[in-house]
């Protein structure tokens, strides 16, 4: 008993080793932002490289928050309660996980370890290394997406950063049940925007593809394709129709370089 404390306690010390490198790492691309927002240049650039470890960044902020940590905070997989209960309970079998907290750890561990190569190999690669449902999760944060930054056009005005802000995001959510069983069959939803903010004046948007970009969309071909992928995804809600974004119009710049 004392040996699975003490690596656990081990365990948990070596994430909390390989959280601060990356916050260390971020935070340097995110002061290379701010610099250039203070210097009043409207564009900044980016490597693929540094985007794709920002992304990992909001990521990981989002998935140690409240919603997952108290989801994976079980002591065991009897008295887990997601919607996913039957999936995550064969997994720790077939890992050999003795509780949902050490997948969840583990689950940190994968992503924060995660080489993102260019070609896309990790895309394949995640879903063997931690739970898959959440590995697909990761990929959609990562690759259904593209980043702006915002500032409010008012000097006077500034977002309000709470201390849960990069678990908040903008789009349709709705409790789905079993009629026959009374199960709750958790949340459907789709997420339109995520934030991560960088000042009281600077903040990141991450904007889902499904909504409108202007200059792609003078395409009509490609204008069509996104409408139906968005009426594909809207299709899961009792009403479709409701189903939309509060933010839509939001004046978003999509980088083609």
């Amino acid at each position: 008993m004392y040996d699975d404390a003490a690596d656990a306690i081990k365990g948990q010390k070596q994430i909390e080793d390989k959280l601060g490198r990356l916050e260390s790492q971020s935070a340097t691309i995110i002061q290379k932002i701010k610099k250039a927002h203070d210097n009043g240049k409207s564009d900044v650039c980016l490597r693929r490289s540094e985007k794709d470890q920002l992304r990992k960044f909001l990521f990981i902020m989002k998935y140690r928050g409240p919603g997952f940590y108290d989801k994976y905070l079980s002591g065991d997989e009897k008295t887990y309660q997601a919607e996913d209960k039957n999936l995550l309970c064969a997994y720790m079998a077939q890992k050999g996980f003795r509780n949902p907290r050490e997948v969840w750890l583990d689950n940190l561990r994968a992503i924060l370890d995660l080489e993102m190569d260019a070609e896309g190999d990790w895309i394949e690669k995640l879903p063997t290394l931690m739970f898959p449902p959440d590995a697909a999760m990761f990929t959609v944060h990562v690759q259904m997406s593209y980043m702006a930054f915002c500032t409010p056009i008012d000097q006077n005005l500034e977002f309000i950063l709470t201390d849960q802000v990069y678990n908040i995001f903008e789009g349709p959510i709705y409790e789905s049940y079993s009629v026959e069983t009374r199960e709750n069959l958790g949340p459907m939803y789709l997420c339109f925007h995520e934030f991560g903010p960088i000042s009281g004046r600077l903040i990141i948007v991450l904007r889902s593809f499904l909504l409108p970009q202007p200059l792609e969309d003078a395409d009509i071909k490609v204008k069509r394709a996104r409408e139906m992928m968005l009426e594909g995804a809207a299709a899961q809600f009792p009403n479709a129709k409701d189903a939309t974004s509060i933010l839509a119009d939001l004046p978003l710049r999509k980088d083609h370089q």
